[in-house]
């Protein structure tokens, strides 16, 4: 398992948590990495899991989906939007069980769904076209 992007406080409960369980020798907490990192870990994992309780947009499960990874995330704010339904959801975050479940019935199968995602909602030049289209609406 590697956790990347978590530090402060946060980093010292995982840190803890990994040393009562004796998970050292399975867990990698990378801290935050830069691009080329990310994206060499999402085109090298197995499946991508994003534990958010709390998004503004929810980037990192569409970058993965774009790689063609199996996606595991919440159905909280818009992640679901975003990933077009086509990620694995739990319902609730804090349910350990749950993630277990997913991650189980998840290993292994290739997930149809993220064939058919369309990376194409979030090009660069469609988002600056809807962009320019909000500002002409606002200020004309």
């Amino acid at each position: 398992l590697v956790i990347t992007g978590i530090s402060g406080n946060a980093s010292e409960q995982i840190k803890n948590i990994i040393r009562c369980r004796n998970l050292e020798q399975n867990i990698i907490l990378t801290g935050y990495i830069d691009n080329a990192t990310k994206i060499a870990l999402y085109k090298n994992c197995e499946m991508f899991l994003y534990s958010s309780i709390f998004e503004g947009f929810g980037m990192p499960p569409v970058e993965a989906m774009i790689l063609g990874k199996t996606v595991i995330t919440t159905k909280c704010t818009s992640l679901p939007e975003v990933t077009q339904g086509k990620a694995e959801y739990v319902e609730d975050p804090q349910n350990i069980d749950e993630w277990i479940k997913k991650i189980k019935e998840s290993t292994g199968k290739e997930n149809e769904k993220v064939k058919l995602f369309d990376a194409s909602l979030y090009s660069g030049e469609r988002l600056a076209i809807k962009y320019l289209d909000i500002f002409n609406e606002v200020f004309s």
